[in-house]
């Protein structure tokens, strides 16, 4: 089953640092097995939260598109994502890794969610918020 033909991960803490301030959405056009596959690196855009803005776009490669400089996301959807994943870290009260699917009509489905800390060992359980959460957190 295709989810989406765009596809990622926000995480609400920067991977590297576990810096809060930031939030990173990585995304690849098709599947994110893709990456995990090794046949493609996944664009990723570095967003600050307060006030929310983006502060970096690195473009992955190699890209399943004809032209490879072209973003997965625009700058709305990205800082769409961003405000989604804030709005799961504030209902779960922890940072989180949020995988989600995008379809051409631009819906949002989140595929599950988990309580993330770059540091902590172990894989927390899935989370799957019920499309009325969903809906509230993309539009606020």
């Amino acid at each position: 089953m295709t989810l989406g033909d765009r596809s990622g991960i926000v995480f609400t803490a920067e991977p590297g640092s576990g810096d809060r301030d930031r939030i990173v959405v990585v995304a690849v056009p098709g599947e994110f097995a893709a990456v995990a596959d090794g046949q493609a690196e996944p664009d990723t855009y570095v967003v600050q939260r307060d006030p929310l803005h983006i502060v970096s776009v690195r473009i992955g490669h190699p890209r399943a598109v004809d032209d490879d400089e072209e973003r997965v996301l625009t700058a709305e959807q990205i800082l769409t994502l961003a405000r989604l994943g804030v709005g799961l870290q504030e209902e779960y009260a922890a940072p989180q890794a949020v995988e989600w699917a995008m379809n051409g009509s631009e819906q949002i489905r989140v595929v599950c969610t988990r309580d993330w800390r770059p540091s902590a060992p172990g894989v927390p359980a899935p989370r799957h918020p019920d499309s009325t959460l969903i809906e509230r957190l993309v539009h606020r």
